[in-house]
């Protein structure tokens, strides 16, 4: 992993600061989080002589009234003590763009010079995950203090990159907040979420937030308390802005907060030095060369069949599962072939799924414990069409016969078997089951689990009015 080194002068600006302030960037008096985003001097005078590109906006009339991204979000993250919500917001922002929801803003804390746990600024963040990308949280696990570029991996499974950012030096769309940011936020909401600074107030207020809309009515906040949010939404109704931040899920409403269009031009400062960015990707960088990648459906189960042309020091694959397309389980693991040039044929099968719609992906790991995903595949399993018992087999039998039969509906179902007299010897299943296709064994026994003579006997299948007798040998 290659991280380019930024902006020797922000760590100048960042160390008097430190010194000035009496060995803290910011006030821990009252506060209960940190904070750590510092907007450099260099983006802070080009603002004092530039203005914001014009927007043009369709009338505020013509906008939707409420717009929120925080689906698309990854989990809520927790910085800790450390000040690096400048890299948790950067990566917030290409998580919420892209298909990784995992990415390591330890990596970033430790390569990016002049940023660390004292401040650090966004702006330089995202051209660094645009120039060289950002690896997984495998790659380098959060332990929220800054470490040597050396301790993250050399060589990740891959970098997610964006392909733009609304300034390509890092300097933002605006500067300080102004009579025209609340629309310009609302505006460029419409497109994805953006990276925003604001001043958290010394006053505690924010830091207790536990939900509701937050609007500060107090005094004037000092420039060393600079946070860096990821804003999703807004709510004109409510005059509110939706905001995730990086403190935790036990702050706040699950980790967001909503903020009111108030605190956009007095102290907090809401919504200045915004920056977008967009098409983000993911770079692949592990040495195995995926050919295919497939799912087929029977019944209730799937396949998941792969294979690759080449591969180079590969453990194995983790079959993972969602039911949403976001949280994923792992399935099972196969084997790979270590290093070889020989095409490899793979393959599992996920059987005895409820109807529904489930995703598959792969993950590929390698011996040295780096890995990657692939592409998430979809598939439907629907319900059958009618109640049907197909033929036990094998029948006759001697040991055990296998039953299937399908529901086209969730209901209950009723199996049992009778002997030649009518007696009934054994109930197989008497309970509510979801639609789908389903299985059921008979081991010759009766209730009493005590073997039943040779001969025949009459299963009777019953569900939601339906009855079918099958004759069994």
């Amino acid at each position: 992993m290659n991280f380019m080194r930024y902006k020797a002068v922000l760590g100048i600006f960042i160390s008097l600061m430190f010194f000035f302030s009496g060995g803290s960037l910011f006030s821990q008096n009252e506060t209960l989080y940190p904070t750590g985003t510092v907007i450099p001097p260099e983006v802070v005078e080009y603002w004092k002589t530039h203005q914001p590109s014009p927007v043009l906006a369709k009338p505020q009339s013509t906008l939707a009234t409420t717009k929120n991204w925080s689906w698309r979000d990854s989990s809520v993250k927790n910085q800790g003590s450390c000040g690096a919500c400048w890299a948790f917001a950067a990566v917030a922002i290409v998580e919420n763009l892209g298909t990784q929801n995992d990415l390591s803003e330890q990596a970033l804390l430790n390569c990016l010079d002049g940023n660390d746990c004292n401040g650090g600024w966004y702006g330089y963040a995202l051209v660094e995950i645009r120039d060289q990308g950002v690896p997984p949280e495998a790659c380098a696990h959060y332990i929220a203090s800054k470490q040597s570029c050396d301790n993250v991996c050399q060589s990740p499974p891959f970098l997610e990159k964006v392909r733009n950012i609304n300034s390509s030096n890092g300097y933002a769309l605006w500067g300080a907040p102004d009579g025209n940011t609340i629309a310009g936020l609302k505006y460029r909401l419409r497109g994805g979420p953006l990276v925003v600074f604001m001043l958290v107030p010394e006053d505690g207020t924010f830091d207790t937030y536990t939900g509701g809309l937050y609007d500060y009515d107090g005094g004037t906040i000092p420039a060393s308390r600079g946070h860096a949010v990821l804003l999703v939404g807004y709510n004109d109704d409510e005059q509110s802005f939706t905001v995730k931040n990086s403190w935790g899920t036990g702050w706040g409403e699950g980790g967001y907060f909503r903020i009111s269009y108030d605190d956009v031009q007095d102290d907090v400062q809401f919504g200045g030095y915004a920056m977008t960015a967009s098409q983000a990707y993911t770079e692949i960088t592990t040495p195995v060369e995926l050919g295919v990648f497939e799912v087929f459906t029977y019944k209730n189960t799937v396949t998941v069949e792969w294979a690759t042309l080449s591969e180079s020091n590969n453990y194995g694959f983790e079959i993972q599962r969602s039911s949403n397309g976001i949280e994923f389980e792992p399935l099972t693991f196969v084997p790979g072939n270590g290093t070889t040039n020989v095409p490899q044929q793979y393959h599992y099968e996920d059987a005895g799924l409820a109807v529904g719609n489930y995703h598959y992906r792969l993950k590929q790991l390698d011996f040295d414990g780096s890995f990657m995903l692939t592409d998430v595949l979809t598939v439907d399993l629907n319900p059958p069409k009618s109640f049907s018992l197909f033929p036990g087999y094998p029948n006759p039998f001697t040991e055990q016969i296998t039953l299937n039969f399908e529901l086209p509906t969730a209901t209950n179902v009723e199996i049992r078997i009778f002997n030649m007299l009518g007696q009934q010897v054994r109930t197989l299943t008497s309970a509510d089951m979801r639609a789908g296709f389903h299985q059921v064994n008979w081991n010759g026994t009766s209730d009493l689990a005590q073997s039943l003579p040779n001969g025949y006997y009459f299963l009777r299948f019953s569900a939601d009015g339906n009855s079918q007798t099958q004759r069994l040998l």
